[in-house]
């Protein structure tokens, strides 16, 4: 008899944890959502995600709170996201490039950049764009080429930090074109931002096409290229890395939201439809676009194959240059 009664316990005690968790499921959110931000304000990560967030908090039916977290080239606020609970009020915003290949940069990470995590969808893709101080004296890519070259050293290039994705596509053109320019970090596109139109501590940087566009159209910033295979429509004037003659330095950048490992797949599902429906809102498409991005949509696993695609690509590449965990 006591047997029957402890077994009629266990029954109850799982329907009610399944129940509970069941109501728990469909009223989400209930409160609001926090999305963490790796760079400072003012920067591409930083500039995107506050331009989505409204419209994603009013398909999710809670605000959605952008926090900035910069720091070890994205890695600070991303250790922070991986310790989250999974349970959707806590996500992390991020660019693939930086999040895939942080493993590649730095020795010791509190956390892996792909087991640590919870695909739940991209947003937006954007090419970057190689700018130069309106100062300094030249108007094209080769140009810029050929003064690394003839002046090894002395002109420098601003990043986000190091390990940031500014900081591995300016090495990747350095490798690629065989010139020298030094690389002084920041913490986060928006200090960087500041040195580079100041002009006086860098004179260059390859930063994200949104990050810059409100300086590329006050003319303190002068764009030379774009890393897509073609033009932005948003710079119809400026040509592509590719057909300069450089099909090889192509460069985009992929941005959406993770969550920490473990969240069920109810919740992804719930989170990602409301990121789909963001981003094909004329409104979000429009602002995007005038940015120099691309509105995307995917589906969780979509974006989990776009993860492990980048990372290998990186990884790759920051062997090939050469560059060792820090």
């Amino acid at each position: 008899m006591l047997n029957n009664k402890f077994i009629r316990w266990i029954i109850f005690t799982l329907v009610s944890v399944f129940s509970s968790s069941l109501v728990s499921g469909q009223s989400y959110p209930s409160a609001p959502i926090k999305v963490i931000v790796t760079y400072s304000p003012g920067g591409g990560s930083d500039v995107l995600a506050r331009m989505i967030a409204p419209e994603l908090g009013k398909n999710l039916g809670q605000p959605v709170i952008i926090e900035n977290k910069a720091g070890g080239g994205g890695s600070v606020g991303t250790a922070v996201a991986a310790r989250m609970l999974p349970d959707g009020y806590g996500l992390l915003f991020m660019s693939l490039l930086p999040h895939t290949v942080a493993k590649g940069i730095y020795a010791k990470l509190s956390y892996d950049p792909i087991t640590d995590f919870t695909p739940i969808g991209g947003a937006i893709s954007v090419p970057y764009v190689i700018v130069v101080n309106s100062a300094l004296p030249v108007k094209t890519l080769p140009e810029l080429i050929a003064l690394g070259k003839a002046k090894p050293g002395k002109y420098n290039f601003e990043s986000a930090g190091v390990g940031s994705s500014t900081h591995l596509v300016g090495e990747f053109f350095k490798n690629t074109f065989k010139v020298d320019f030094t690389h002084i970090p920041y913490k986060g596109g928006g200090p960087g931002l500041t040195a580079l139109i100041g002009g006086e501590e860098v004179q260059l940087a390859f930063e994200n096409l949104p990050g810059m566009m409100a300086q590329i159209k006050a003319g303190t910033i002068r764009p030379l290229a774009v890393t897509s295979r073609q033009r932005s429509p948003s710079l119809p004037d400026v040509p592509s890395v590719a057909e300069l003659g450089y099909p090889e330095f192509e460069v985009t950048g992929i941005f959406g939201f993770l969550g920490p490992a473990g969240m069920s797949k109810d919740l992804v599902t719930r989170i990602n439809a409301a990121i789909n429906k963001t981003m094909i809102t004329p409104s979000i498409i429009q602002q995007v676009a005038a940015s120099g991005g691309n509105a995307i949509t995917t589906t969780p696993s979509e974006f989990g194959l776009m993860m492990s695609v980048e990372s290998k690509r990186w990884l790759g590449i920051t062997k090939d240059m050469g560059i060792k965990p820090e």
